[in-house]
């Protein structure tokens, strides 16, 4: 699995990398931690996208508790 930031983080010299490395393994996913604005900069036919909350669930992570801690921290990060 690979998790970035947002759907877009990948540019397009890296998405052939990318395919390679996930390909190794049986359990492919290619994730973003959060579904802000932007397309998606990764595809390919046998490799499943996940973003946000569709990620979290599946390691039994509440999403919007996530996303309020995250918002608290950059918040303070700023001050």
């Amino acid at each position: 699995m690979q998790i970035k930031t947002q759907r877009n983080t990948l540019t397009g010299s890296q998405v052939p990398r990318a395919r390679r490395e996930l390909e190794l393994h049986q359990h492919r996913l290619f994730a973003a931690a959060f579904c802000t604005g932007g397309s998606w900069t990764f595809s390919s036919t046998n490799i499943p996208r996940v973003c946000g909350a569709e990620f979290w669930t599946m390691v039994e992570l509440d999403y919007e508790l996530l996303k309020f801690h995250v918002k608290q921290m950059i918040l303070k990060i700023q001050k």
